[in-house]
């Protein structure tokens, strides 16, 4: 006597996308044929299967990922198992980018902020993916032309080379296109856009985060008015030939904030917060995130937010992406 199950792997979603699907039917195959077959899970609370051996994925739990054993079985003592990988959608996308980006899997911090970031559409799939591009880490590991190739195709585009396509790209690079702009034409890509389509992201695009178009953006919004082309060369120039260009935007930022036409305007503390954190982070500041602030603003200067703000660990990110070619 025998009993197998078909098949004996499957991946599940949690929300069914134009890729995954939330259920599958396993199929009990018992020789002889004489006894009935029953069915469990190891984790129900994951992963569910009814009589008839249809499992359907109920969440995902771990960062790590989620992995359920199926098993079928009889009273006379045969068993069959299947393991099932449930994933949510925006979880399987997160720890796909450490797995094929950073070569490792994903830490339970770094998991929970993109995760966070993606679930409150913060994120697009691209802003996520640069934002592992101009990581520390990717930076740390100094890869050449061809790596960074390799990288954009398997990261971006879910499939290995081609030698035509990663000949054309390096070339590109060598005539002084930028990493960034290389990132941009995959992004843009239909392909990629399909593999976003699957895992149920907003794709996004690699926006203009120039130097001058920040500061631009500074002159507006902290300034209020349009900026000037000697203002505009002053800072750009003091940025393109700083040696340490994480320094060089700081200043930048502290130029603006302590100039003496920003502190005419007296701006009181939820303002002051609001606006570090459109002209930082790049968007509105969260009601927790501004009560944390204000409280802090009870015993420390403004100066002391805007740096404290600067170096948190979105801040840095946003950093990382200004510096990045």
């Amino acid at each position: 006597p025998s009993l197998s199950i078909e098949p004996k792997e499957a991946i599940l979603m949690t929300v069914e996308t134009s890729k995954y699907k939330r259920s599958i039917q396993l199929n009990a195959i018992l020789y002889p044929d004489i006894e009935k077959i029953h069915w469990k899970s190891s984790n129900p609370a994951c992963a569910m299967v009814d009589e008839k051996g249809l499992v359907t994925a109920i969440a995902d739990t771990h960062y790590l990922g989620t992995v359920v054993t199926i098993t079928a079985y009889t009273d006379s003592g045969l068993s069959a198992q299947a393991i099932i990988r449930v994933e949510n959608p925006i979880n399987a996308f997160v720890r796909r980018a450490y797995d094929l980006l950073l070569d490792r899997r994903p830490d339970r911090l770094g998991f929970s902020f993109w995760k966070k970031r993606l679930e409150d559409q913060l994120e697009t799939g691209t802003s996520m993916l640069y934002g592992f591009f101009t990581s520390y880490e990717m930076r740390n590991k100094e890869i050449d032309d061809e790596v960074f190739v390799e990288l954009c195709y398997r990261a971006i585009l879910g499939q290995d080379k081609d030698e035509e396509g990663k000949a054309y790209w390096i070339g590109k690079l060598k005539e002084g296109s930028s990493r960034k702009s290389v990132l941009k034409s995959f992004v843009d890509s239909e392909e990629y856009r399909q593999i976003c389509n699957e895992y149920n992201l907003i794709a996004g695009t690699i926006e203009d985060s120039s130097i001058k178009s920040f500061i631009q953006k500074c002159y507006r919004n902290i300034l209020g008015r349009n900026s000037e082309q000697e203002g505009i060369e002053y800072w750009s120039n003091y940025f393109e030939h700083a040696q340490d260009k994480e320094r060089a935007y700081k200043d930048m930022l502290i130029g603006f904030f302590q100039s003496e036409e920003f502190l005419k305007k007296k701006m009181n503390g939820e303002d002051y917060i609001s606006l570090c954190y459109k002209i930082i982070l790049d968007r509105d500041v969260e009601e927790e995130g501004l009560i944390y602030w204000e409280n802090r603003l009870l015993r420390e200067k403004k100066e002391d937010i805007l740096k404290a703000i600067v170096e948190s660990n979105e801040g840095r990110k946003k950093i990382d992406r200004m510096i990045y070619e």
